[in-house]
């Protein structure tokens, strides 16, 4: 059974950079047998003599892992390195990584944790599909959850944030079964 989900052709290249290093650089390894092309780029851009011997990868190609285990807490909003902070229509202040050619942005309008975590469940049943799509595994959500401030003093914390978080993301959780996404577990 195949996601319904296609993988972009032309997403921006920014984010191609960015799954490439965020994404495909720890899984291709152990899913393909394979490294993405940015990092050999990145070793050769940074004039690093390094490689990685037909050997090592004919053994990661053999011992391919069987299923994805994935934690998701918030999805990360990408844009090209170029694009100069507005802060009249983000949060806060843009991060940039230790490669070029994307940084993370913030924008106002959606839900953010007290920890400034982006808040957008369904980034979990769009990123199943994606990963469904790409690597045709099975998924397990091994870690998905909200970091909160509680109030430790009180008898009791009433975690009506976390309730209303986790029931949003185990909704998104059924969605990506309906989307044929061959998910085979899902822990907080």
């Amino acid at each position: 059974m195949s996601a319904t989900v296609s993988i972009p052709r032309r997403w921006p290249s920014s984010i191609w950079k960015y799954n490439g290093w965020f994404k495909n650089f720890f899984l291709d390894p152990n899913l393909k047998g394979t490294y993405p092309d940015v990092f050999f780029q990145w070793l050769k851009d940074e004039k690093i003599n390094f490689m990685i011997s037909d050997e090592d990868l004919n053994l990661l190609k053999k011992h391919q892992l069987d299923l994805i285990g994935w934690n998701y807490y918030r999805p990360c909003y990408i844009t090209g390195d170029n694009y100069v902070d507005n802060l009249k229509e983000l949060h806060q202040k843009s991060h940039t990584f230790f490669v070029p050619g994307f940084k993370q942005v913030f924008p106002k309008g959606i839900e953010y944790t007290k920890w400034n975590w982006i808040i957008d469940p369904k980034m979990l049943a769009t990123g199943a599909e994606i990963l469904w799509k790409e690597y045709q595994k099975p998924l397990m959500i091994i870690e998905n959850g909200m970091g909160d401030f509680d109030d430790k003093a009180a008898p009791l914390i009433l975690d009506q944030d976390r309730i209303r978080y986790l029931s949003l993301h185990l909704a998104e959780v059924f969605k990506a079964f309906d989307r044929g996404v061959n998910l085979i577990g899902y822990s907080l």
